[in-house]
């Protein structure tokens, strides 16, 4: 999509960022536009953004940016909108991965990763740790990792990368919420020291699982059918939001069991579709032996979030996509991405629409995007002499097809003569 200016939200997002980017204004817009108009490299941004700084200048923004800085910068931003509301009845944190297929020799972080549907996909494994607004249903994400193979150098496992990122975020004054997980992460171990750092757990446990439910000598090890099979199931209510059924009802049964290598008690609910169901569809575990069946089951569902984060991210936002081999133009890929996700979320008065707050994530950008291009096509059709026009014409030429985009427009003089004598950074300062 042609774009003769930014947007007023990408210029919002950019104003908190710039800093970070050794106050490159121009260029960070032209980076986030990049995502949310759904293009996959620096070239995409120099031939459809005419005021957007050259290929070489976004790649060397790229590879000076810092993971680090821009992450403590957005979950500062999230801090200060909802840090004194943040409580465990309305809020709570999620934790999984995702993949992005990548295709290619040296890209940081590229391998061979299976699935749960026992699928072998090449790419890049991203474990992110997101916060869910359960009163609101959505999810925000405020920290990842890139999950490396074990023969590299920064090897931690998913579940050591799991607990870190938790640690990162209580010592910047974020709570200690309950943390929904799915089978993947349901090990004796991680349980062990989530219940140490003071972590209320949701796990969905896998169902070739062993458990008793007493400890002793004489105490034998069974499996969730047989502990469940005879056991009353008692109701649990599911209230579902902009839905014609706004609540559905479930049924499950409950009690405390023992796993291997584990001393900590926990409480286990088998859930049933109907009341005369013999097979269970899930098994979920906590620690909170206090915990209500209708809670747990709620905080397990919530977790689903993070999986519509992921789809927004990956169909809208061309997250992880950005053709770069280096670590930081991984992160880069991430990180900007998320900021977007972040301020359509919490912030839709920067984008000049507080009605967005009522669309969903698709149709928020869908509706920047084509506003966007009205007013591109506007200055078309009304001003062909705009600035933008020129560079758009000299980088889209037809003699630059498979060839870096340049001004030749500039090195004909035409800045000089409508710009003045002003060095190169402030002639394309002006144009945005």
């Amino acid at each position: 999509m042609i774009s003769i200016s930014a947007p007023q939200g990408i210029r919002k997002v950019a104003d908190r960022f710039k800093d970070i980017f050794n106050g490159n204004f121009n260029c960070l817009c032209a980076l986030l536009c990049l995502h949310i108009f759904g293009l996959k490299g620096f070239s995409d941004a120099a031939r459809f953004f005419g005021w957007s700084q050259s290929t070489s200048s976004l790649n060397d923004a790229a590879n000076k940016f810092s993971k680090n800085r821009f992450m403590r910068r957005l979950r500062a931003s999230i801090l200060r909108k909802w840090g004194k509301e943040l409580n465990d009845k309305d809020f709570a944190y999620a934790i999984d991965d995702t993949i992005n297929p990548k295709y290619g020799k040296n890209i940081f972080g590229n391998d061979y990763w299976g699935t749960s549907n026992r699928r072998i996909i090449q790419g890049q494994k991203i474990i992110v740790l997101v916060l869910v607004n359960k009163k609101t249903g959505y999810a925000l994400p405020i920290h990842y990792f890139f999950c490396l193979k074990k023969d590299k150098k920064e090897y931690q496992s998913g579940h050591n990368l799991a607990l870190q990122m938790l640690r990162d975020v209580l010592k910047e004054g974020f709570p200690k919420l309950p943390v929904a997980f799915d089978s993947w992460f349901s090990s004796a171990d991680l349980m062990k020291k989530l219940n140490k750092l003071g972590f209320k757990f949701c796990m969905q446990s896998k169902e070739n699982r062993v458990v008793k439910t007493k400890l002793g000598k004489f105490s034998k090890w069974s499996t969730w059918e047989k502990i469940f099979s005879r056991r009353k199931k008692e109701k649990i209510k599911i209230v579902k939001k902009n839905k014609k059924r706004s609540v559905k009802i479930k049924f499950a049964s409950s009690c405390r069991v023992h796993f291997r290598k584990l001393s900590l008690p926990l409480k286990a609910i088998a859930v049933y579709n109907r009341k005369t169901d013999k097979k269970h569809f899930a098994i979920y575990v906590t620690n909170d032996l206090d915990m209500t069946n209708d809670f747990l089951f709620d905080l397990s569902r919530k977790r689903w979030h993070q999986e519509e984060l992921f789809r927004n991210l990956k169909q809208n936002l061309s997250f992880g996509e950005l053709a770069c081999t280096s670590e930081e133009g991984a992160n880069l890929s991430v990180c900007l991405p998320f900021a977007l996700i972040v301020s359509l979320q919490l912030f839709p008065h920067e984008w000049n629409h507080e009605s967005m707050s009522s669309l969903t994530i698709g149709t928020m950008i869908e509706k920047i995007r084509a506003e966007n291009f009205n007013k591109s096509l506007h200055v078309l059709v009304h001003n062909p002499k705009h600035p933008s026009i020129h560079i758009l014409k000299s980088r889209r030429h037809v003699s630059r097809i498979h060839k870096k985009p340049v001004n030749s427009i500039v090195v004909e003089g035409w800045f000089d003569k409508n710009l003045g004598n002003s060095t190169a950074d402030e002639k394309m300062a002006r144009v945005i």
